[in-house]
């Protein structure tokens, strides 16, 4: 059920998606591919750091084990992945916006 509300909210959802996770954020950048499933994870279309604010495309395949968090940039493939793993964006792909940080 809530693929076709990702799917209705922006992301790119091929295949199954059983989502039981923490957050989504950008739904236009997150892509599902295959089985999906998000086990209280945290996924997102953007990344912060001292440099400005980071948007770009978030992959997502297999299995996200509690406490995952996947940001911009992210490819995250494989049968399983965590519990309790970063992953983040690399620098050479994405796209930077600088952003004031008041």
């Amino acid at each position: 059920m809530f693929a076709y509300y990702a799917r209705m909210m922006g992301a790119e959802v091929s295949g199954d998606l059983w989502y039981f996770g923490n957050a989504l954020y950008e739904y236009s950048k997150l892509h599902f591919e295959g089985s999906v499933i998000v086990d209280s994870s945290h996924v997102s279309g953007h990344y912060i750091d001292s440099n400005g604010l980071a948007i770009d495309d978030t992959y997502v395949s297999g299995l996200l084990h509690p406490g995952c968090y996947a940001s911009a940039g992210a490819e995250v493939f494989g049968p399983e992945n965590g519990p309790w793993k970063v992953f983040l964006r690399r620098e050479d792909v994405g796209t930077k916006v600088t952003a004031a940080l008041a």
